[in-house]
């Protein structure tokens, strides 16, 4: 961890500088020091997935392949791919980092005070107003309104649970269980 954290931190300051720009996020320093927030903590629970993956299986390209698959699927989760989700995989997204960062930066790209003018009577409803006339309806219309502020300190506690509970929980119960020879190909029956 000592080796792995500064490389996270500066490459989470470099991912935030270029995001925001480039996708159209608020330029301000909340938004900035947001994504690299959200972006560290995702990078960190991402390796400590590679920790258990890699103590879970033998085979590191087949390890890979896992986390690659976890992945996946936890970003169609977060909430942009996919609305609505069955029950299981709702209870599932709930320990998952991309849902929690995913709510803080579109609550925060979305807010009230981003206005939207619709000109296009395709964008208006049958009153004739316009269907989102803020970033707050939008986020309302799509079920992703949440208590952002709250899920900063969520999104810490999730990655406290993957790194020190479930990956150095899986790596101690490994290296327990080939102290007792149960792993170990070579031991004798």
């Amino acid at each position: 961890m000592i080796v792995e954290i500064p490389f996270e931190i500066i490459s989470s300051f470099i991912f935030a500088a270029f995001l925001g720009p480039v996708v159209g996020l608020p330029r301000t320093p909340e938004m900035f020091f947001a994504i690299a927030y959200v972006s560290f903590l995702i990078t960190f629970c991402g390796e400590s997935l590679g920790i258990i993956t890699n103590t879970i299986f033998h085979h590191a390209g087949f390890a890979v392949n896992v986390v690659s698959i976890i992945l996946s699927i936890g970003t169609f989760m977060a909430g942009i791919m996919s609305l609505q989700m069955d029950s299981v995989l709702k209870g599932i997204n709930w320990i998952s980092p991309l849902k929690y960062g995913m709510s803080i930066l579109l609550n925060m790209a979305f807010s009230d005070d981003v206005t939207f003018k619709c000109d296009e009577a395709s964008s208006r409803d049958v009153n004739g107003d316009c269907v989102f006339n803020n970033g707050g309806d939008v986020l309302r219309q799509y079920g992703l309104k949440a208590p952002y502020k709250k899920f900063f300190g969520v999104l810490l506690v999730v990655a406290f649970i993957y790194r020190f509970v479930i990956a150095y929980g899986i790596l101690r119960l490994k290296l327990l269980k080939i102290n007792l020879g149960v792993f170990n190909s070579t031991a004798k029956k």
